[in-house]
């Protein structure tokens, strides 16, 4: 059960679903889990188990036992049927039994088929079997995400824990708890005390029969809680004598039934998976991935030289990929000579994980030709690295070669860093993929699992040769990726328009802005940290006054017992779901009109995020180069299409909040002459609800430049713009935001710190007054249900596959997307399409000007003082002109020595 809910959680943003809407995420988790144990390990027997609906002794012994856990997803239950089926195509037997858990039955398996002289292997990601492990019975944790999979035995188990026997790991559990399966132990006791008291006493007993040899709480929690920790001992022993037999004749892996396989595979639209175990095509659906590449044999006129690994089995295509390891100075030369006749290459850049301004690379693959590829290894020291990526300059920097990468903006920046220029054209595959389902999954080794046929992939071998081989590898993928993602993006002319006239412009442009960076003056975030400092450690003396004693504020635990226990705030205070007192911003928010404490409390952990979050990491960020700040933008990862940024985040720095916003008065112009501007869309995308609704009550209001909120407050309080008071303008800006992402009224009750009675009359009301509002709303859901999904003003799709779920929760989130994402969407490519018109300008015009910044609907310029104000005039009228909507589209602008006094 761990593996299935393990797969259905990782593809829980992105599930996989068949062209019937069966989502198999679960299904084709657990079926590769199966196949890599039978292929890897090649075990002669094997079994699987199930835990069954209902309780079990445990729950007999204490009822709380894992009753924390929500209910089974419903696409979980719906898998074990087909999972029942793939293991009877195997023939491998499948284990319940009421009362018990799946668990007790493995190891009671364990224990007989070892005394039978077989080797066991636990399979599980669970830590609770290490208990079980000992000579001839290991823990085997299979592979998942990037972690491999690994068997841990009695020495590996005892460092892992930091026990003397894995029998131990019974009495850990019974000391520390466990909050996954709800089991209590002893409250204050964590993993490294638990550790301790069993290697000075051997186990949960021992520690019991000597707490007169401890102190203080330790020994008060220890004598006080004894019997608990019995019961969760017993709670976390699996048992070793559940009703189950081992018979060794009936877990005999045999041959499974290709019959029954191929049929299950073929309802399932588990191709890859089919063609992995048999080399047999199954039949397409209709929204299945476009058809797998087939590889065409080049003639290899490279030289004789080139090491290339031993040959790998062919698939059913016949054609055996060459990958080539360039090593002499002679391959190295001839091969880029070679390829600089060519009209695509594509590149993938292998480099240590840091940020892509400190990336060192070590490694370049290229290919150029169906069935070949090569990858040049690189020096370690950076001016060797420089030197000998040199000779790649002119194959790199060639207008006339069009550049594949995966992540071409990073490539072009790494590369920049060592004095090689990549130069457009370019085509990147994330992008592309991005467009065609912005919420999948882009990494190159999922999208080549999902669109080519294997092309005889390396294999894990323990030859270094062989393994640097493999390195190439990468490069032909992306070849043959970018034709058939193209072939898809052609397809929905609309996704290719953006692609090719906004997303792929855009990375060049990002890449200038990155390169240029911001300048951050650390002396003024050094004052406001100690201004921030002095203001957080005044706040804390009143708190400490105010509960009439000292205590922890970073502690959850000690601001709850003081708020609940002692202040006694209110008569039912709200927990999380562990047991704690709920202290977070959230649930403290609510109570801040109950005592003075609260607000303090919530002032003091603000100025500490100031402190932690932006003061003390953005100096850090400062390349003492240029003393600027190079964020790093991505534009795949936010669904709606909005840029997001990285290393730092700045589009994450502080407005709402006075103190907060002060952050913004480091960000400076570098030079005496130099100006910031700052040019912000005015309710972007209240003006595209507007016009994509045509309510004429909104499209009036923006026709005659009224304030939204005071216009829409009149309509729902039913009182003229002069009579508005700031609560109520207060309240309709909430609704007004609210309704264009799909707000509930439990929402803006939250929102507004209303009743949820008053929040429901606000919304009524609001659609009584902007009926034509609703009426858009309700017909987008009705066409993401008909179609699957929803689209921008210029074409970008975001897919609701939750939107015809039987789950009410995962259908309302749907469902406010629906109305969410044609807004943001259209928001985002609107100032997206506004930077494309803006940057010939600054080529052109004002030389001494650069973008700096993007922050959702703003952008931020460093100009000199002699151009900025006509740069303020011009950009203002390229943002509102960048599109043409039903309504007024405004940008406001401002001009200072820094960000805060330009906004």
């Amino acid at each position: 059960m761990a593996i299935l809910y393990r797969a259905h959680f990782a593809m829980i943003k992105y599930p996989r679903l068949s062209s019937r809407g069966l989502n198999t995420s679960a299904i084709y988790g657990f079926t590769n889990s199966l196949l890599e144990v039978i292929a890897n390990q090649v075990p002669t027997h094997i079994g699987v188990a199930f835990d069954l609906k209902g309780d079990t002794f445990r729950h007999e012994m204490y009822a709380p036992y894992k009753a924390q856990r929500e209910a089974q997803p419903e696409d979980i239950t719906q898998s074990l049927a087909w999972v029942e089926r793939l293991l009877a195509a195997y023939h491998i037997p499948s284990l319940s039994y009421q009362g018990f858990e799946a668990d007790d039955l493995i190891g009671t398996i364990a224990l007989q088929a070892q005394a039978q002289e077989f080797d066991v292997y636990m399979m599980t990601p669970d830590k609770d079997f290490a208990q079980l492990v000992q000579k001839g019975i290991y823990l085997y944790r299979p592979a998942f995400m990037r972690r491999e999979a690994e068997t841990l035995g009695v020495k590996e188990v005892c460092a892992r824990y930091g026990i003397q026997r894995p029998a131990q790991m019974v009495d850990l559990l019974a000391l520390q708890g466990d909050s996954i399966d709800n089991i209590p132990g002893v409250p204050g006791v964590g993993p490294k005390r638990a550790t301790q008291l069993l290697a000075s006493y051997g186990d949960l007993e021992g520690v019991l029969a000597h707490t007169a040899e401890l102190k203080g709480q330790l020994r008060s929690r220890l004598e006080e809680y004894a019997d608990q920790s019995r019961l969760s001992y017993r709670l976390a022993r699996i048992r070793i004598d559940a009703p189950v037999t081992f018979k060794a004749a009936d877990y005999a892996l045999g041959t499974p039934s290709k019959e029954a396989l191929m049929a299950l595979f073929s309802e399932l639209e588990f191709r890859t998976i089919a063609k992995r175990l048999f080399g047999e095509a199954l039949p397409m659906a209709s929204n299945a991935p476009p058809k797998p590449v087939q590889l065409k044999k080049e003639a290899n006129t490279f030289a004789t030289t080139v090491s290339v690994p031993p040959p790998i089995a062919p698939e059913a295509s016949g054609v055996v990929p060459m990958y080539a390891v360039m090593t002499t100075e002679a391959d190295r030369a001839h091969c880029l000579e070679r390829l600089k006749k060519v009209p695509k290459l594509a590149l993938y850049l292998y480099t240590e994980p840091q940020t892509q301004r400190r990336a060192k690379p070590f490694g370049v693959a290229l290919s150029a030709f169906e069935a070949e590829s090569y990858y040049f290894p690189l020096p370690e020291d950076d001016k060797a690295i420089a030197n000998a990526l040199a000779p790649f300059q002119s194959l790199l920097a060639d207008p006339k070669i069009v550049k594949i990468g995966e992540d071409i903006k990073r490539d072009v920046l790494v590369l920049a860093s060592y004095e090689c220029s990549l130069a457009p054209p370019y085509e990147d595959i994330t992008l592309m993929h991005y467009l065609l389902d912005p919420e999948a999954n882009h990494r190159l080794s999922a999208l080549s699992s999902a669109y080519l046929t294997p092309i005889s992939w390396m294999p894990t071998v323990d030859d270094p040769h062989v393994s640097q081989a493999a390195c190439a590898q990468p490069a032909l993928q992306l070849l043959h990726l970018q034709k058939v993602l193209m072939r898809e993006l052609k397809q929905i002319s609309a996704l290719h328009q953006l692609y090719r006239t906004l997303e792929l412009p855009l990375m060049q442009l990002l890449i200038e802005i990155e390169q240029k960076g911001v300048f951050v003056n650390p002396k003024v975030l050094e004052r406001l940290t100690l201004e921030y400092e002095v203001k957080k450690q005044q706040l804390e003396k009143e708190i400490f006054t105010l509960s009439k004693e000292s205590f922890n504020l970073a502690s959850p635990k000690q601001i709850g017992e003081v708020l609940f226990e002692q202040l006694k705030l209110v008569d039912r205070p709200k927990k999380t779901k562990s047991g704690s007192y709920a202290t977070h911003e959230d649930a403290l928010v609510q109570l801040r009109d109950t005592h003075p404490i609260v607000n303090k409390i919530l002032q003091h952990r603000q100025y500490q995020k100031f402190i932690s979050t932006y003061l003390k990491a953005l100096p850090r960020a400062i390349h003492v180069s240029d003393n600027r700040i190079h964020t790093e933008y991505q534009q795949a990862v936010a669904a709606t299409g909005r840029l997001s940024a990285n290393h730092p985040n700045l589009q994450n720095i502080p407005i709402r909040h006075p103190q907060g916003e002060r952050i913004r008065q480091a960000f400076q112009a570098q030079h005496p002459d130099d100006r910031i501007l700052s040019v912000d869309y005015s309710q972007i995308e209240l003006r595209i609800m507007a016009s994509f609704s045509a309510d004429p009550g909104l499209q009036n209001a923006f026709q005659r430049g009224e304030d939204i909120h005071i216009a829409t407050a009149c309509k729902i309080f039913d009182v003229p713009a002069s009579s508005v008071t700031d609560d109520q303008r207060r309240v309709a800006k909430g609704a007004n935001f609210g309704i264009i992402y799909g707000i509930s009224p439990y929402g803006l009750a939250q929102n507004l710190g209303i009743q949820l009675r008053k929040a429901k009359e606000i919304i009524t009301t609001y659609f009584t007054q902007f009926p034509k509002v609703q009426v858009y709303m309700d017909s987008v859901i009705a066409r993401a249900r008909s179609q699957g999904y929803v689209e921008t003003l210029r074409g970008r799709r975001r897919y609701l596959r939750d939107i015809q779920s039987r789950n009410a929760t995962l259908r309302g989130l749907a469902e406010r997307n629906a109305i969410n994402a044609p807004i943001q969407g259209s928001a985002a490519d609107l100032i997206k399409a506004a930077m494309l018109r803006i940057q010939p300008i600054l080529r052109q015009t004002f030389k001494r000007s650069h973008i700096i910044l993007q922050v959702h609907d703003e952008l931020v310029f460093e100009t000199h003082k002699d151009e900025a104000e006509a740069l303020k005039q011009q950009v203002v009228a390229c943002m509102e002109e960048a599109t043409e909507l039903n309504v007024p589209v405004k940008a406001s602008a401002g001009i200072g020595m820094n960000w805060s006094a330009a906004h």
